[in-house]
């Protein structure tokens, strides 16, 4: 009777040992799951964008690339940025001068807020550039001079596949230590908003 007895307790306890494994298999995998939902350890990635930034007369885009390395919420990188307008000026009559400028520079980031397949990032980009007054007769250069810029922003990010993410962004630029010819500052300065895409590796 007594052995029957340890033979009945030993395989309820090894049923036991089995049905705790079970649930422990189960609620790692769970918690893979929602921490990999929630957020990526890492990642690694190309970032093309458009944007529309103030200007003389109006609004002008700019194309930028930009690559990019993140580690759970912190993000960094760096990016270059043409503008593609047509601003014309007649600084010495008769002649009429074109307006050209890219930067390149760095950012840091934020992840703030994921929400199932969104994103919240907040970021701080500076970059440094040359802005030129060229001829639009001959295409010489008539007058260069370097830059700076700050601009803190929000960009908001959908993640319709794991490599892939699509974004709108919105900030605010500032350009400093510029004395152009025909330029002001704070024409280039002001509000920005654009839209992009990061493809890369995120795991």
């Amino acid at each position: 009777m007594r052995i029957v007895f340890i033979i009945l307790l030993i395989c309820t306890m090894a049923r036991l040992f089995a049905q705790e494994g079970s649930l422990d298999t189960l609620n790692t995998a769970d918690t893979t799951v929602n921490l990999d939902q929630v957020l990526y350890q890492y990642g690694i990635y190309l970032e093309p964008l458009i944007e529309v930034t103030p200007g003389p007369d109006g609004p002008y885009a700019c194309d930028q690339i930009g690559f990019g390395l993140s580690y759970r919420r912190v993000s960094g990188g760096v990016f270059l940025s043409t503008f593609k307008g047509h601003y014309e000026k007649t600084l010495v009559f008769p002649n009429k001068f074109e307006l050209e400028y890219m930067f390149g520079g760095g950012y840091l980031g934020m992840q703030v807020l994921r929400i199932n397949q969104f994103e919240v990032d907040l970021r701080l980009n500076y970059g440094h550039g040359d802005m030129i007054w060229e001829r639009t007769d001959s295409r010489a250069d008539f007058s260069r001079d370097e830059f700076d810029l700050i601009k803190p922003e929000i960009q908001i990010s959908g993640v319709p596949f794991r490599y892939l993410k699509l974004f709108i962004t919105s900030g605010y630029r500032k350009i400093y230590n510029l004395s152009l010819t025909g330029t002001d500052s704070g024409e280039f300065s002001g509000f920005t908003a654009g839209f992009g895409l990061k493809a890369g590796y995120f795991k």
